[in-house]
C-alpha cells in the first residue's frame, strides 16, 4: 500500500490526477484482496488498509490448498467470514 501510494504521487510518469491527494486511496478502495494469505500479520495488514469490505476469501488453483489444514492460514477469523460471504456476493454481482 504504501510503497504504490508513494509511487503514484513521486513518479514523473503518474498521471496528474493520480497525484492529487486521496486520489491513489479512492481507486485503491475499489479493488478487492484475497485474504488467504497464511500469515495472520498478513491478514491483520489487509483489514487494517484495505478494510473488511473489500475482502474475500479466494484460491487460484480451484481448491488444492483448501480444507481443514488450510483454513485462512490458520487464523481465527472471528466473525469475518460473514463478512467474506457477503463480499463475494456483492463482488459477484458487480
Amino acid at each position: 500500500y504504501g510503497r504504490f501510494r508513494r509511487a503514484s504521487q513521486m513518479r514523473p510518469w503518474s498521471e496528474p490526477w493520480l497525484r492529487q491527494d486521496g486520489a491513489f486511496e479512492g481507486f485503491y478502495r475499489r479493488l478487492f484482496f484475497d485474504v488467504h494469505v497464511h500469515d495472520e500479520g498478513s491478514l491483520t495488514l489487509l483489514v487494517e488498509k484495505a478494510g473488511p469490505d473489500r475482502l474475500v476469501f479466494g484460491t487460484n488453483f480451484g481448491g488444492w490448498d483448501s480444507g481443514a489444514s488450510a483454513t485462512a492460514a490458520h487464523v481465527d477469523l472471528g466473525d469475518l467470514p460473514a463478512t467474506l460471504d457477503a463480499n463475494a456476493t456483492r463482488l459477484l454481482r458487480l
